[in-house]
């Protein structure tokens, strides 16, 4: 079974740019080589170059200067060159180009689910692969029926404006999200690393609490002071 890579334009976009990037580059080392051209010199006598030497000649139209490529055509092969690597950066990932003016979070969403179908589809695909690989595995050591799940992140290109970041912060403050919530969001759009343990997290944070309030008491109890007996009442 055979199929076309997806990447298969990308790769063909790659020669291409290589082509055109070794064609200039070999344009711009000869453009930076002058040619030496000399007029009405006698053709018997040998021509020495050099700094030690004088070139005379007996014609009134004698002359000798350097000739070199003005290099004006380098200019449109560069512009070429950066319109075919736009044209690469655009088709291998669409987000990383971009994009000038305002852009609204529900505009902002539908480009990303639309920058991530491909993606998300590879990436489900090779968790489903990855799954029937070591279902095969297990059962050359005779371990039938073993239940393999694996979870991908398939959220690419989900970013969270300064806007979304304070709208977010404001509703925890306010109590209307609970504090898997919040860090589930702020996972999800990139602002905690992809390996942040929520549950882990929020553990700890209850540990700590715990912890705290347990020393407050203690140290409460050993710093109150001790009972005045009046002795006045005694005698």
């Amino acid at each position: 079974m055979s199929c076309e890579s997806p990447f298969q334009d990308m790769a063909d976009l790659n020669h291409l740019h290589y082509q055109k990037e070794s064609d200039l580059s070999q344009t711009e080392h000869i453009a930076n080589i002058p040619i030496l051209f000399a007029k009405g010199l006698d053709p018997d006598k040998p021509l020495k170059i050099g700094s030690d030497n004088m070139i005379m000649g007996t014609s009134e139209f004698a002359d000798m200067y350097y000739v070199g490529h003005d290099a004006k055509g380098t200019g449109s092969t560069r512009t070429s060159i950066n319109s075919l690597e736009f044209q690469m950066q655009t088709l291998c990932m669409e987000f990383v180009t971009n994009k000038q003016g305002a852009e609204t979070a529900t505009g902002r969403a539908i480009s990303a689910d639309g920058n991530n179908s491909l993606l998300s589809a590879m990436a489900l695909n090779l968790a489903d692969t990855a799954a029937l690989v070591i279902k095969t595995m297990a059962k050359f050591v005779l371990v039938d029926d073993l239940d393999v799940t694996i979870d991908i992140h398939t959220d690419y290109g989900v970013t969270m404006s300064s806007e979304e970041l304070n709208a977010l912060s404001k509703a925890y403050e306010e109590e209307t999200l609970t504090n898997e919530e919040y860090l589930t969001e702020l996972k999800r759009r990139g602002v905690l690393r992809a390996g942040f343990d929520i549950e882990d997290n929020l553990t700890k944070i209850a540990t700590f609490k715990a912890q705290t309030a347990a020393n407050t008491v203690d140290t409460d109890s050993s710093s109150s002071p001790s009972p005045v007996v009046d002795v006045s009442d005694a005698a």
